[in-house]
């Protein structure tokens, strides 16, 4: 039986399989996206984009680079079926967008068919945004503006509006693609994304991962949403 951990980083994912009863390493590897999957174009894990500020990834691309890891476990002789703990761990700020269907399709996955193949009608948002990306300046200045008359988003969520953050990403895309926006029901980290996909159920969002990510609308003082925070947005 083993212990499975998932490191899905900007440029590259990791993997590391552990023996739970022999308390060894029984497989380690490694792969960047862009030389798996060049079909994307990315650099450095990145997508083309014509302004320097965008910088996003294909959550298609992730979903790919998931099936890559149970299909280089199973080359490995590691065999999925004895995989009994999985740990993911993903790029900070990148968050992907999905629609009602997504719910019914991850309960009903089929093992023969590629995850992407299977969940790209699920996909509100075609790109991701991720960490580097300094697009939504002004939705950050909105933020930081709506909040100060709350005491300030500072003292509300335990950070200044920052342009990386989720908050300011989500709003920047809901008033550029209102009727994208409309059609989402979930909007996941990537880190509970690819949880989700591996439960076949809605994974919430990891506490520690959310204050850790500063989603810019968690009330730092009592765990859960900030009212404020969610309502400027």
């Amino acid at each position: 039986m083993y212990s499975l951990g998932i490191e899905f980083s900007t440029q590259s994912v990791k993997t590391v399989a552990l023996h739970l009863k022999e308390a060894g390493v029984a497989y380690k590897g490694a792969f960047d996206y862009d030389n798996s999957f060049p079909l994307y174009g990315t650099v450095g894990g990145v997508l083309h984009s014509g302004d320097p500020n965008i910088r996003h990834t294909s959550p298609l691309m992730l979903l790919e680079a998931l099936d890559h890891v149970f299909s280089s476990l199973s080359v490995q002789g590691v065999d999925p079926s004895l995989i009994r703990v999985i740990k993911v761990d993903a790029m900070q700020h990148c968050t992907v967008y999905t629609n009602k269907s997504f719910k019914a399709k991850i309960e009903n996955l089929n093992p023969t068919h590629t995850l992407a193949g299977q969940l790209g009608t699920c996909l509100t948002r075609r790109t991701s945004p991720v960490w580097e990306d300094r697009s939504p300046d002004r939705e950050a200045e909105y933020l930081t503006d709506r909040l100060e008359g709350c005491g300030g988003i500072t003292n509300l969520t335990g950070n200044r509006a920052e342009l990386r953050f989720p908050a300011a990403q989500i709003l920047k895309w809901a008033v550029e693609s209102p009727r994208e926006y409309e059609a989402t029901t979930n909007i996941f980290l990537l880190s509970a994304f690819m949880t989700s996909v591996l439960c076949a159920k809605i994974s919430p969002v990891d506490t520690g991962d959310g204050w850790g990510t500063n989603l810019n609308n968690l009330d730092i003082n009592h765990p859960g949403w900030s009212r404020e925070a969610i309502s400027a947005a």
